[in-house]
């Protein structure tokens, strides 16, 4: 609870990494069901880490008593943020293709940005 920035940057880290161990299964077939499953134990203790932080941080911004109301927004700007991506993924995904490797190449400089902008907030 001392720093939950430096937790919260961690656990993005993390859910980056879970990601592309997920991305690497077409890679490697006889393989899957190892990384698959080792993707989504990694992903589901990033979300744990991550919601361990969310309330230490939302509680530091608090005026009064509107935990309620910063939660809320929060919320809602990360739907926000997800559903935006998404629909940038599906706009940009017939000019990308299905090669793992292209795919990869495009999700390492995302990921960096992601856990730059995950420190920066």
């Amino acid at each position: 609870d001392s720093n939950p920035k430096r937790y919260r940057t961690a656990a993005v880290c993390a859910l980056q990494v879970a990601c592309l161990l997920e991305m690497l299964t077409p890679l490697a077939p006889s393989l899957f069901l190892p990384l698959a499953s080792l993707s989504n134990i990694g992903k589901n203790i990033a979300w744990l880490a991550s919601s361990a932080t969310r309330a230490q941080m939302h509680s530091s911004m608090t005026v009064g008593n509107n935990l309620g109301d910063i939660t809320a927004k929060s919320t809602s700007q990360s739907i926000a943020s997800g559903l935006a991506g998404t629909a940038l993924g599906a706009m940009i995904s017939p000019f990308i293709g299905s090669d793992p490797v292209a795919l990869i190449a495009l999700f390492v400089p995302l990921s960096a940005l992601s856990v730059y902008f995950s420190y920066l907030s």
